[in-house]
């Protein structure tokens, strides 16, 4: 997190929240926990001070760089020779010792010119003498000796460095290069002007650098050109829409959109406004209503009088975004105008009653665009999104007289569902490439226990005993350019009444990975894409398909995130959900895959992060398949109030946890608490998910078994 004005006191005291326009304190969005430290830098010593709360031993004061450390940093080794040091010595004082300009001495010197001495060095910067040198501005004249070096030998590295060096942001992804340009930034590393993470996701532009760079553009009139090639190349990134943006390209998209057009009609506005529409639609899908509210807000900024058109985008996107800004402020006024007050024990507000969208509108919608738009339109696209997320968490509505019928207990049981967490977003707007299954549900007879077999107790598992690998799995294959066999004509339950079984969440899902593979197979969008069809299959009772689309998301996760991130850990826990919830011969590997997906997940994330919570319900669940039922009850309660506490008594995971927890107290004998924890849980699954969401009719369905076997009317 880089926050800018953090110079004084005063600068603790608050900050705005973007989303709200709230004034809240900063220490709001400083992440607290044992299991990670947050390093906070500062020239100010009373901030530090501040920021520790007095506690001096957690402050690390950070020296000026040392003589022999800057000589190392100039010559590359250590030195016996007088001379050498002291001409080292004396062009890091005249560099200020910033390390990023001792860094281009180095690289000019083995990169550029090998036989060149220091002295001579020093001669060509021509660096002007002075008892008190400017180190900045020296500093720029060895950057751009080594900028002219780079753009002679590697134009087109240096052509890269223009675009990633134009952006006022420090870490830029690599979802944000093409692959020829991927792989330049190696040549770019070894001349010290940008840095790669050590995962080979991202890389780090210095402050010093984009000084530098910028400086060089502006003097030359080059600084809006390059700019307007980073908006083209971020919009090509974004073509298939904004299901391609995440977290982590954002903030070079914001980034991006504070380039400042000189004229009032460029290309840069009308790329600018293609960008404000796609980050609108984003933070309209993830929740955050008030900055999609901004963004529709800048994407229908009036062109010139004299213009064409009204406005920078074009007309159908513009009608979409008036449409889109509607129901947000729409929604943001129904939020306020709920009670929205601090739950008890809880740092989240309870969430307001969501409205299920109608699937029948949004099939007709979708029947519109495809006559209009055509079937690869990024607006067709993303309304098959939101129909398939729909099927997927409320398989139950089928009519537009069912949508507010009251729960319809279909066996629904173990179905995935998407983690919308939003009250103001719609099941059906949610980025179905991110679906999280949830946990595995109980037998009819009343116990919490997550799957209809027994299973062992888990046991402790050795790292080396864990197999993480695709390969290590039954029936796994190594993913190919083809799709799966039969994934054109998945298998899919019969319709009801009039629904067509092209509606069917693994038809649409499929319809997204054919669409996902058309811009690259070898990519985390692909991998989601199959990852969430898995999910669909699975939600079809078609499991040899969801088995085969989960290995084909691992495959390609593990090759471009590695098994110890998030993404991939979410896989595999979805994948032991599935096992587990076929049984038989295939518990021992749901358990195994649980072990190692919690072991991995404390280790990176933590005990309490929400991930490792979720992981930690299903191991509680394995525990009462165990007959280990107090244990398990501890071990749910655990998780509940710290699902409480950091998501908020209205979260999807919090009330999943809840069901599980009053089948626990159902099965321990504590029916008071059972009913209780039941009927509330009920009450707001309906309130937050709808009354046809796959959640809610599973808790209702499991509350009328337990009145049933408790003799209760």
């Amino acid at each position: 997190m880089v926050v800018d004005g953090l110079n004084d006191e005063s600068s603790l005291h608050w900050a705005k929240d973007t989303d709200t326009d709230d004034e809240r304190t900063i220490w709001d969005f400083i992440p607290m926990g044992k299991h990670a430290s947050v390093l906070v830098t500062t020239r100010n010593e009373r901030l530090a001070r501040r920021f520790v709360r007095r506690k001096h031993q957690f402050i690390v004061e950070v020296n000026p760089l040392g003589d022999k450390d800057a000589a190392f940093m100039v010559l590359g080794e250590h030195t016996s020779n007088k001379r050498k040091f002291a001409q080292a010595k004396e062009l890091a004082k005249q560099l200020g010792g910033i390390a990023g300009a001792l860094a281009y001495v180095y690289a000019y010197l083995t990169k550029v010119d090998r036989k060149m001495e220091l002295k001579a060095y020093g001669d060509m910067l021509k660096l002007p003498e002075s008892s008190k040198p400017d180190p900045i501005a020296n500093a720029v004249l060895a950057w751009r000796s080594l900028y002219r070096a780079l753009k002679t030998k590697h134009p087109e590295a240096a052509n890269l460095l223009n675009s990633v060096g134009v952006l006022d942001v420090q870490s830029i992804p690599k979802d944000f290069f093409q692959k020829t340009d991927w792989k330049l930034t190696r040549t770019l590393e070894a001349y010290g002007m940008i840095e790669r993470s050590a995962d080979d996701r991202f890389i780090r532009v210095t402050g010093i650098v984009r000084l530098c760079l910028q400086r060089y553009l502006e003097e030359r009139g080059k600084k809006e050109g390059v700019e307007e090639k980073v908006l083209e190349q971020l919009c090509e990134n974004l073509k298939g829409g904004h299901q391609d943006l995440d977290d982590a390209l954002l903030p070079s998209i914001l980034a991006a959109l504070n380039f400042q057009a000189k004229s009032p009609d460029s290309d840069t506005k009308k790329l600018a406004a293609t960008l404000h529409l796609k980050v609108a639609q984003y933070y309209q899908h993830i929740g955050r209503l008030q900055a999609a509210i901004r963004h529709f807000e800048h994407c229908l900024t009036p062109r010139p009088k004299d213009s064409k058109r009204p406005y920078f985008i074009s007309n159908e996107d513009a009608d979409s975004a008036k449409k889109a800004l509607e129901q947000a402020r729409s929604d943001v006024k129904k939020a306020e105008s709920s009670a929205v007050s601090l739950t008890k024990g809880t740092k989240k507000p309870a969430l307001p009653t969501v409205s299920v969208p109608n699937p029948r509108e949004i099939h007709t919608e979708l029947q519109h665009l495809e006559k209009t738009s055509g079937p690869s339109h990024a607006s067709t696209i993303q309304k098959v999104a939101e129909l398939a997320a729909l099927r997927l968490t409320h398989p139950g509505i089928r009519h537009v007289n069912k949508v507010n019928s009251g729960n319809k207990f279909a066996d629904t049981r173990g179905l995935p569902a998407p983690p919308g967490r939003s009250p103001l977003i719609p099941a059906a707007h949610i980025p179905p490439a991110h679906a999280i299954p949830v946990h595995g549900t109980s037998s009819a007879q009343g116990r919490s226990a997550a799957y209809n077999s027994p299973a062992a107790s888990p046991q402790p598992h050795s790292p080396r005993a864990l197999s993480p690998t695709v390969a290590s799995l039954p029936g796994t294959h190594k993913s190919s350019d083809k799709l799966p066999s039969g994934s054109d004509h998945p298998h899919q339950p019969a319709p009801e009444s009039d629904d067509t079984p092209e509606e069917g969440p693994a038809s649409l899902y499929h319809r997204l990975l054919t669409t996902a593979i058309s811009h690259g197979r070898d990519n985390m969008h692909t991998a989601n894409a199959h990852y969430s069809l898995a999910i669909a299959h699975e939600s079809q009772g078609d499991f040899p398909q969801s088995q085969t689309h989960f290995f084909h998301a691992l495959s390609t996760a593990r090759t471009h995130v590695g098994i110890d991130s998030p993404e991939y850990l979410r896989m595999m826990r979805a994948l032991a959900c599935g096992y587990a919830r076929k049984g038989g011969d295939y518990l021992p590997q749901a358990q195994q895959i649980f072990a190692f997906v919690l072991q991995k997940q404390v280790k990176t994330l933590g005990e309490t992060h929400p991930e490792t919570l979720v992981t930690r319900h299903n191991v509680a669940l394995f525990l009462e398949e165990a007959e280990e039922w107090e244990a398990a009850g501890e071990e749910l309660e655990r998780i509940l109030g710290l699902q409480g506490y950091l998501l908020g008594r209205d979260s999807q995971d919090t009330l999943q946890t809840a069901c599980s927890l009053a089948m626990n107290y159902g099965a321990r004998g504590k029916r008071k608490e059972a009913l209780e924890l039941f009927r509330a849980t009920l009450v707001t699954q309906e309130r937050v998910l709808g009354e046809t969401h796959v959640d809610t009719v599973t808790t209702a369905e499991r509350l009328r078994e337990f009145l049933a076997e408790m003799n209760v009317e």
